[in-house]
């Protein structure tokens, strides 16, 4: 299906097609925008083996929702979805918006050179850009995310088995989020004593960012992880002094910080320096390996230590 330049107002657009491509003239040229719904696109209930591709088309977010369980803007309820060269936006991005850019219920979403520009959300009933429900999964590739006002940025539970959240090559930019991260990261499975620690790790989620950029945030930047531990990775990441990596305290068990010990590789930040104390006498940090690691996960950043 070939769209021709131009604005085009839907009421809501139900995919019926096992096989569809929905290509546009670009994103300068290319706009659906959703008029009566919250909801612009959605595969209908019946098409479960869909596999749909749409390329060069802006989405923009009209329709606000009215109340916090209305659709989202793209519903990915079904199939095998990939975005590629599309964008979202809002046509108000004053009034907060009540529901989500996209939300996945599917594990084999691919987002490709997809752009999300100066949008709000309505953060107060913890609204983000884009919302990934339990079972679902979520791979991104080159993109970015400038000047987002929300709840969080993405906001991904993975409590499911083969979950996965692969971020790569993407920005993170001028963001604001009230949920500790522009990427909240949620996982409420237990792992199964009885298995081995192989089998453990085959069939958990899985967290990795590849080449990404969490710079002037304006309020709580990085990746915050909630829940259970599970596989994460950072690689040639970088950080600035706006964006930090946090943990749950379901993290702090011998799996958790080994976990965290070998998941960073090549990241570089600029965090401010900071002086801090050791003590064996009720301290916070009652060890220098401690302090090191509490204070320089993620990045790195200058560290005084006064010890005595």
């Amino acid at each position: 299906m070939n769209i021709k330049a131009g604005i085009y107002e839907e009421s809501e657009i139900k995919i019926v097609s096992e096989r569809i491509t929905m290509k546009g003239e670009g994103i300068g040229n290319t706009m659906i925008q959703n008029k009566d719904s919250s909801c612009v696109l959605q595969i209908e209930t019946d098409n479960i083996f869909c596999k749909m591709e749409i390329i060069g088309i802006t989405f923009e977010q009209v329709n606000i929702g009215t109340s916090i369980g209305d659709n989202a803007l793209v519903m990915i309820q079904y199939g095998e979805i990939n975005l590629i060269q599309c964008s979202f936006k809002q046509m108000n991005s004053i009034t907060p918006s009540n529901v989500p850019f996209v939300r996945n219920y599917c594990k084999n979403t691919i987002l490709s050179q997809v752009s999300f520009n100066n949008s709000k959300f309505n953060s107060i009933n913890s609204i983000s850009t884009i919302e990934v429900i339990s079972g679902g999964g979520l791979r991104l590739e080159r993109c970015q995310f400038i000047n987002i006002s929300s709840a969080s940025v993405i906001k991904a539970d993975l409590s499911d088995k083969f979950s996965d959240l692969i971020i790569r090559d993407c920005k993170f930019h001028q963001c604001t989020n009230t949920l500790e991260g522009s990427i909240v990261v949620a996982n409420s499975m237990v792992n199964n004593p009885t298995i081995s620690k192989v089998q453990q790790i085959l069939v958990s989620s899985i967290s990795t960012f590849i080449r990404c950029e969490f710079t002037s945030n304006i309020q709580n930047g990085g990746v915050n992880f909630l829940g259970n531990y599970f596989q994460i990775g950072f690689v040639q990441c970088i950080f600035d002094s706006t964006s930090t990596i946090s943990y749950s305290d379901q993290w702090n068990n011998l799996n958790g910080n080994e976990i965290k010990s070998y998941s960073f590789g090549g990241c570089t930040g600029n965090a401010s320096s900071e002086t801090i104390s050791i003590s064996t006498t009720g301290s916070l940090y009652s060890s220098i390996i401690q302090a090191i690691n509490g204070k320089t996960q993620g990045g790195q950043s200058l560290l005084t230590l006064q010890i005595g």
